[in-house]
């Protein structure tokens, strides 16, 4: 297993970034994480990115792994 670290996604489109319908169809949870691919999907005045506001995107099932 890799390390990770926060910085900019330089595959940020349909292929490298998965909807949760996809990480289910996939199987790869124990895979994945989180990353957000597009501030427009922050909805409403957000400062910190917690687990509540990923729920928010997933649940609009927007590509978030």
């Amino acid at each position: 297993m890799g390390t990770t670290a926060p910085g900019i996604v330089t595959g940020g489109n349909k292929y490298f970034i998965l909807t949760e319908e996809q990480v289910e169809a996939y199987k790869c949870r124990n895979l994945v994480l989180p990353i957000l691919q597009k501030s427009s999907f922050i909805t409403g005045n957000v400062i910190c990115l917690d687990e509540e506001v990923f729920e928010k995107i997933k649940e609009r099932n927007l590509p978030i792994y």
